[in-house]
């Protein structure tokens, strides 16, 4: 099955399991590259104001390194800060 996105663009349909997003930034660079095989992923980044091109089967763009956060995890649920109380949420990103 084939779907579009953007400009009427065609790519093959992945399953969700197949459909990965890959973050890959080095230490001593500035910069971070993303790639996703995920349309609705590549729709959000676009949204967020990166310049979206599309690789092969997937979409990739590239920005500042501060794009990325890393957040703490507890017993492997995400720590999220509520006032002074520490809340553990289980799969929720926010």
């Amino acid at each position: 099955m084939l779907g579009t996105f953007g400009g009427g663009m065609r790519k093959p349909h992945l399953s969700a399991c197949e459909a990965e997003t890959v973050i890959h930034w080095s230490r001593g660079e500035d910069t971070v590259w993303l790639w996703t095989a995920a349309a609705g992923e590549a729709r959000k980044w676009r949204r967020a104001g990166y310049v979206v091109r599309q690789e092969g089967v997937g979409w990739r763009c590239e920005g500042p390194v501060g794009c990325v956060r890393v957040r703490k995890v507890k017993d492997g649920e995400l720590v999220r800060r509520v006032g002074r109380v520490v809340e553990v949420t289980k799969g929720e990103v926010t």
